[in-house]
């Protein structure tokens, strides 16, 4: 639809295609709704594991100016001038910035493609995690949600960093989540051991960062006392998926997470509560959300899924049994 109305050449060189003239101030509403299409359909490439249907290579439109509404001059078309200090505006523009990245944890991680090797693989999200962690340290200065922000008083600046840190755990676990206990989940054992030493350490290194991002977003949600404080200060209506990517990550690191050393955050005492955080902001959400009650009741049942409970050599061992009895049968049934 966007394209359809044109928006994806707001800044095309008018020579070389008939179209009406806009106004400054049109051109600047035709970017913002043009991106705000791009970040929506990378958002939902990213959930709904489909590729995108936009590619910014087959646009023309330049980036949005930071300046908010408030400072829209209908009446000489033009914008006016930003007042010094941090400007509630520049979210937008690193939320564009983000959506890059999406698009290629997407191409590189989650698009259909022939089968890499360990190496490769390790490599891509080794880079991927390099960008994600350049965007944050690029990010404003009230809008670094690692640093403190003490004397603050805007809670605006506070929402929109709750905003990006979610965005950003919610990314990171993804982009590392091919490499959560690796070693326990993966059906081609031969090819690990076929690694190297070195990539081996960077696979379980990988498989940690997984675990570690999942609880950094269990754990910006664990001081929330009421309904009306979640509401508030975070961005509800994308919670949903970024708690139940989290919870899962969390109830699967506490089946296979190996014995830790004391003080170490990633332990299986340490994921459950974790989970267990996720699912009561669930719960709170189920009031007036089925998406959120749904989500609450599927976590549930993993968590309860006593085969996840079992250790490797025990699950081999039932699949050796169950194939055994298997080829039994196949043999009675061709002396028949």
């Amino acid at each position: 639809m966007a394209q359809i109305l044109g928006l994806h050449v707001v800044d095309e060189d008018r020579q070389t295609r008939s179209s009406p003239a806009c106004s400054e101030l049109e051109k600047e509403l035709r970017r913002r709704s043009w991106y705000s299409a791009y970040n929506f359909d990378c958002l939902l490439a990213l959930q709904l594991s489909r590729p995108r249907c936009i590619k910014l290579s087959d646009s023309a439109v330049n980036l949005p100016a930071p300046q908010d509404f408030s400072l829209f001059d209908y009446k000489n078309d033009t914008l006016l001038q930003m007042p010094p200090g941090p400007h509630p505006g520049y979210l937008f523009k690193e939320t564009i910035r983000f959506s890059h990245i999406v698009g290629q944890v997407i191409d590189d991680l989650y698009a259909p493609q022939h089968t890499r090797t360990a190496h490769l693989g390790a490599t891509a999200i080794e880079l991927l995690d390099r960008k994600l962690i350049n965007w944050r340290n690029e990010l404003p200065r009230h809008l670094r949600f690692d640093l403190g922000h003490a004397f603050e008083k805007k809670s605006l600046f506070e929402q929109q960093r709750n905003v990006l840190a979610l965005k950003f755990h919610h990314l990171r676990a993804l982009v590392h989540r091919p490499h959560l206990c690796h070693e326990w989940l993966s059906k081609d054992s031969a090819r690990i051991a076929g690694t190297t030493e070195r990539v081996q350490l960077q696979i379980a290194a990988s498989g940690r960062l997984c675990i570690s991002a999942a609880q950094a977003t269990a754990r910006m949600l664990h001081n929330v006392s009421d309904k009306h404080s979640l509401i508030e200060t975070f961005p509800w209506w994308q919670l949903v998926p970024y708690l139940v990517c989290a919870c899962s990550v969390l109830l699967v690191a506490g089946k296979c997470v190996p014995p830790s050393s004391e003080g170490d955050q990633i332990s299986k005492e340490q994921c459950e509560a974790d989970a267990t955080n996720c699912m009561r902001v669930l719960d709170a959400l189920s009031v007036s959300s089925v998406p959120a009650k749904n989500a609450a009741v599927m976590l549930r049942a993993l968590q309860s899924y006593e085969k996840l409970a079992s250790a490797p050599s025990a699950v081999q061992a039932v699949d050796t049994q169950s194939l055994h009895k298997t080829q039994q049968q196949q043999r009675l049934s061709g002396q028949q």
